[in-house]
């Protein structure tokens, strides 16, 4: 669904069919950049994302099951994968400074996990400012591009975490499925 008055009620909302396979995440830092991904790694941008569907193009971005999709801004887009199996699952961060390009989006981390990754966000709330969370793990970076020794393990206070969101200044909240939140700073 997308609007340009969200609170205009039902009729300033109208639906785009972009993909079959159905969204797990969107993202649109400004009213000139959005970004939706399905489970397969397809991303679907558009620079109007109130225009037609003609105006939305699909990229590949990631060969992997996607959990969820970031972007600060246009230039800075993260996407989270479980690149492993059940007996040895992985948490995978790709991401790109041009999101609007397949082949420049890149793992930037892997992180091996203990348990299957059934669900997993990720938040930016600026460029240099990014967290991921998983079943039991959350990772963090201050150069989410910098590769894999820019990002640091951390471990939030909630059992089975399934959404993030990080405001500039260093805040970040978890939630998961049990009801718990959890609030970071730093």
């Amino acid at each position: 669904m997308i609007s340009s008055s969200p609170a205009g009620g039902a009729h300033s909302w109208r639906r785009l069919k972009l993909d079959r396979r159905g969204l797990v995440g969107v993202s649109c830092p400004s009213t000139r950049f959005c970004i939706a991904v399905d489970g397969d790694g397809v991303a679907h941008i558009t620079h109007h994302p109130n225009g037609p569907l003609k105006d939305w193009h699909a990229i590949k971005i990631d060969s992997h099951h996607v959990l969820g999709l970031a972007c600060a801004s246009a230039r800075l887009c993260l996407a989270i994968d479980n690149s492993g199996s059940d007996d040895s699952p992985v948490l995978d961060v790709v991401g790109t400074t041009n999101p609007s390009r397949s082949h420049r989006w890149r793992l930037l981390t892997d992180q091996q996990e203990v348990d299957p990754i059934n669900s997993g966000a990720v938040s930016c709330s600026t460029t240099s400012d990014c967290a991921v969370i998983d079943d039991d793990t959350a990772i963090t970076s201050t150069s989410p591009i910098g590769g894999r020794h820019a990002w640091s393990l951390s471990s939030p206070d909630v059992d089975l975490p399934n959404g993030i969101s990080c405001a500039a200044g260093g805040l970040c909240v978890t939630v998961d499925s049990d009801g718990n939140v959890s609030a970071e700073t730093g």
